[in-house]
C-alpha cells in the first residue's frame, strides 16, 4: 500500500465525530461541542459589535460616542472593556469626530453603568 493511501485508511478509519466516508475535505460535522464557549472565545477575539441609542459622554481621555455610531467592544485580560468605533453615525458630529478606529479603555464598571445601557447589540 502507497504512503498516502495507508495514511487516507487510517483516517477514514478513526473514532471520531467526522463522517466515515473520505472525500478530501477537514470532515462535514460540527467538532463544537459547546457553543456558549465558542461564542465567547469568538466574540473576546472579534469583540461584540453594537450601535448607539443615544450620546454616551466619555471622561477625559475617553472618547465620546454619539448616537448612532457603531461600536466594537471586548473584554481585556486586565479587566478593561477594550471600546472602538467603528463606523460614525452619518451626518453626526461632535468631540468624536474623527476618533473611527482609535481605541480606547474603560474599566468594566463604567462600561456597564455609563456605555452598555445606550448599546444596541448588533
Amino acid at each position: 500500500m502507497r504512503n498516502g493511501l495507508k495514511w487516507m485508511h487510517l483516517v477514514t478509519n478513526n473514532n471520531n465525530n467526522m463522517s466515515t466516508k473520505w472525500h478530501g475535505g477537514k470532515g462535514d460535522k460540527s467538532r463544537t461541542n459547546n457553543y456558549n464557549k465558542y461564542a465567547d472565545n469568538y466574540n473576546n477575539i472579534f469583540g461584540t459589535r453594537a450601535k448607539a441609542t443615544d450620546d454616551i459622554w466619555g471622561e477625559p481621555g475617553q472618547v465620546d460616542i454619539i448616537e448612532g455610531d457603531t461600536i466594537s467592544y471586548r473584554k481585556t485580560k486586565d479587566n478593561f472593556i477594550n471600546v472602538v468605533v467603528v463606523v460614525e453615525a452619518p451626518g453626526k458630529y461632535g468631540e468624536a469626530g474623527g476618533n473611527a478606529g482609535h481605541p480606547f479603555n474603560v474599566t468594566q464598571n463604567i462600561f456597564e453603568e455609563k456605555y452598555k445601557p445606550y448599546l444596541k447589540i448588533l
